[in-house]
């Protein structure tokens, strides 16, 4: 088999935005989980391990993992999320979704590319849903505990988007 050169890159999103969006649009379209969503409130819909920490099981491949929910636990999490983090620290490039510019900036750098010269972010989740801040405090401590390992892995990878960016001039790309 020859050797392929692969570069990955990834976009991750604020953790418990993507939760909130992410429940909503399965609730607002066709989709196979549409049904299990629209029986479930926002947090026992993430109460389910086979749907937390979404981000954090993508790079961990374990997104589609059906043993998942069984192998969870304390010392089984922690590896996971050491590994992802070293995954993403060894990662060609990766973006922040709340920081869409910037990332794009840094897409057109590592590439070498030169056609990304504004980016908006056009919200594509048309349901009408609930922003973070307007969760009640019961719904919203339980997806953060659903959810901690994307909130740590999504506080390292915001560290090392800074201080990758901290030694990019912006100024010749994109006005931001």
């Amino acid at each position: 088999m020859p050797f392929y050169n692969v570069r990955y890159i990834t976009m991750l999103r604020e953790p418990l935005d993507r939760c909130v969006s992410y429940y909503y649009n399965l609730q607002s379209r066709p989709h196979p989980l549409q049904i299990l969503a629209r029986s479930m409130s926002l947090a026992d819909f993430y109460k389910d391990a086979k749907y937390a920490n979404m981000q954090t099981r993508c790079l961990a491949g374990f997104f589609y993992n059906r043993f998942y929910p069984v192998m969870r636990g304390k010392s089984f999490d922690e590896k996971m999320l050491s590994a992802v983090k070293r995954h993403l620290h060894e990662m060609f490039c990766f973006g922040i979704y709340e920081r869409l510019c910037e990332s794009g900036v840094n897409l057109n750098r590592k590439f070498g590319w030169n056609f990304v010269h504004t980016m908006k972010q056009h919200n594509k989740n048309l349901s009408q849903r609930p922003k973070v801040d307007e969760l009640p405090g019961e719904t919203l401590a339980a997806l953060k505990l659903c959810n901690d390992l994307d909130l740590q892995l999504y506080e390292y990878a915001c560290e090392l988007f800074d201080a990758r960016c901290a030694k990019v001039d912006f100024s010749s790309y994109v006005h931001i």
